[in-house]
């Protein structure tokens, strides 16, 4: 599973759902669901790759370094 995701998620439960080797020395895709309390938050960290979101429930205010806050719902 990403590190990334397990550390930037310590107050999520995080749930590994797939890893898959993409046929290119070094990487592979992972996906995971991560489930957050009302109102949680992560704190500042980085993926090291193309990260995808979708929204199950609820909504998601995330923001890129630099940039606004976009909200998903």
């Amino acid at each position: 599973m990403c590190m990334a995701a397990t550390a930037a998620a310590q107050d999520a439960n995080v749930t590994p759902l797939l890893t898959k080797d993409l046929g290119i020395p070094g990487k592979e895709a992972t996906m995971v669901t991560v489930e957050y309390a009302p109102g949680a938050s992560s704190k500042e960290h980085r993926h090291n790759a193309h990260t995808f979101v979708y929204v199950l429930e609820g909504s998601v205010v995330m923001q890129v370094k630099g940039g606004p806050p976009a909200s998903i719902r």
